[in-house]
């Protein structure tokens, strides 16, 4: 390297070096909560290090065609903080379906998108019941009095 180009090096290093706090923020992890069908569709996302001003990056996008349904609008807001930081995902529609994809779409920095293929729990409604009442024991015939 020619050492005229060296305090340029240099330069461009601290730049890069300094712009990668950022863009570990806008990694999305694995989905940390997810609501049950019957229910309006909630989502928690893991994403480390997001500030509430990131939510304003982040876009719920329809999945283009495929087998599954998918969410196609959404409101974002991010909860927590640092590393515990989460994406939250809301629908006022309640979840009819079983299996949901969910685009999730950054439009601020390099239009990254994570699709995620959601398995929506049973709601409480949906349960089997645990276990189930005995049933009545059946009673001995009444016997005739003797004539």
């Amino acid at each position: 390297m020619n050492n005229n180009n060296l305090p340029l090096a240099i330069a461009l290093a601290a730049v890069f070096l300094g712009a990668a706090p950022h863009a570990a923020a806008a990694v999305l992890g694995e989905v940390a909560a997810l609501s049950a069908m019957g229910e309006s569709f909630r989502a928690e996302i893991r994403l480390p290090g997001a500030t509430r001003a990131d939510a304003e990056c982040f876009r719920v996008v329809a999945a283009p065609g495929g087998e599954f349904p998918s969410l196609r609008q959404g409101r974002i807001a991010i909860s927590g903080s640092g590393a515990d930081a989460r994406l939250v995902v809301h629908d006022a529609a309640r979840v009819g379906e079983p299996v949901l994809k969910l685009v999730i779409e950054n439009v601020c920095e390099s239009r990254l998108r994570r699709e995620y293929t959601l398995l929506m729990p049973f709601g409480a409604g949906g349960h089997l019941p645990a276990t189930a009442a005995p049933a009545a024991a059946p009673r001995p015939a009444a016997r005739a009095p003797a004539a």
